[in-house]
């Protein structure tokens, strides 16, 4: 069987990775030249379980989407000899009242059944995070968990990479142009036709510029910036820090930060740093962490996020082609929940059953002919 895949960020190369290990099938993947692919630009928390929305279709497949690290990064740190830009460091959820860590403590207790990956729970008090984490504004409480982790999306994908294209995957650079043919599609790519079997589509943000007018396509871009800084301390060690705010912060091995990301709509595909959304992720970022203020700017990183207009992920079978299937609209939860995703469709194509109701994240809502 021969398997195209459009898109090489998180999802695409996940289910690249997957589908090279498989016997008797040639795996495709088309990459588009050029900056913004979100996956490139994101640095992100798993740690879904702290979160204190009530949409459930989010939330269970994001609960399976950070249980799914725990089986791909093993495997993966096996087979690739560069990092994988993942580790468990935990993650510490800040707030200015003890009473909201506490009532905090009580939702996330309440789902350690269901995903005991949440880990142990323990509460910092003030005297706790001055003592370990002197550059934090002097209010702040604490809740750590220890099942959070960060990502690294431009290693993870290098690594993903790494092995698909040992295991046999033919990686081929340009812009991707969709077609219909009866009941199918086609992907054509420098003028000439990629013959397939079967189609992923994990085009991100650009997949509504692939299809020809008669297709909606409800995906809409979402523009990201973020700092990358060296706060003069070793951050290897620290858990991921989730204030209550728009941004977090991320750190890496050596002396290493990410704060960020802005959440900017009607961008479009504009990649330019602002000193407007620049200037808000520093000063919030000082508010809870005034330490950093001498913090030295490594560089700015800016990327297109894809979300559907009610921000429902799709996954599943294109409604129009028997062949193509889709994983798209993941907005700000792509690192967390991108592998799975690719996962999901990587069974279909292989015609396995998947372990989640498809019917919660309709393609046919989002992707489809026009009347």
């Amino acid at each position: 069987m021969k398997i195209t895949i459009v898109g090489g960020g998180i999802v695409g190369m996940t289910a690249a990775y997957l589908l090279t290990k498989e016997a008797d099938i040639e795996v495709t993947l088309i990459d588009r030249e050029g900056a913004g692919q979100s996956s490139a630009a994101a640095s992100g928390i798993v740690c879904p379980w702290v979160s204190k929305r009530r949409n459930k279709t989010w939330y269970r497949l994001a609960v399976e989407g950070a249980r799914f690290y725990r089986e791909l990064i093993p495997l993966l740190e096996q087979e690739a000899t560069v990092d994988t830009g993942y580790k468990q460091t935990g993650a510490l959820i800040l707030r200015d009242q003890l009473s909201k860590i506490v009532e905090l403590q009580e939702i996330i207790t309440e789902r350690l059944e269901e995903a005991p990956e949440i880990g142990e729970l323990s509460i910092l008090d003030e005297a706790d995070i001055q003592n370990r984490y002197p550059f934090l504004a002097a209010e702040l409480v604490g809740l750590f968990v220890s099942g959070g982790a960060r990502v690294d999306g431009t290693n993870l994908v290098a690594a993903l990479q790494e092995v698909a294209l040992r295991n046999g995957l033919k990686l081929v650079k340009g812009t991707a142009v969709l077609k219909r043919k009866e009941e199918q599609l086609q992907v054509w790519v420098n003028d000439n036709e990629l013959i397939a079997d079967k189609i992923i589509l994990a085009a991100g943000a650009w997949l509504g510029k692939m299809f020809d007018d008669d297709v909606f396509c409800d995906i809409d871009t979402q523009k990201g910036q973020l700092f990358h800084l060296n706060p003069q301390q070793a951050t290897g060690e620290w858990p991921v820090m989730m204030p209550a705010s728009a941004y977090s912060f991320v750190p890496f091995d050596g002396q290493h930060l990410v704060i960020g990301a802005s959440h900017e709509k009607g961008k479009d595909f504009d990649l330019a740093p602002t000193i407007g959304e620049l200037n808000d992720i520093a000063t919030e970022s000082l508010r809870f962490a005034p330490g950093w203020r001498d913090s030295q700017i490594i560089e700015v990183r800016t990327g297109t996020r894809a979300y559907t207009s009610d921000y429902t992920p799709v996954i599943g079978q294109v409604p129009f082609a028997s062949n193509a299937y889709v994983a798209n609209g993941l907005g700000a939860s792509g690192l967390t929940v991108g592998p799975y995703a690719a996962k999901i469709v990587a069974d279909l194509v292989l015609g396995r059953d998947v372990q989640i109701d498809l019917s919660d994240y309709p393609v046919a809502q989002y992707l489809r002919l026009k009347d």
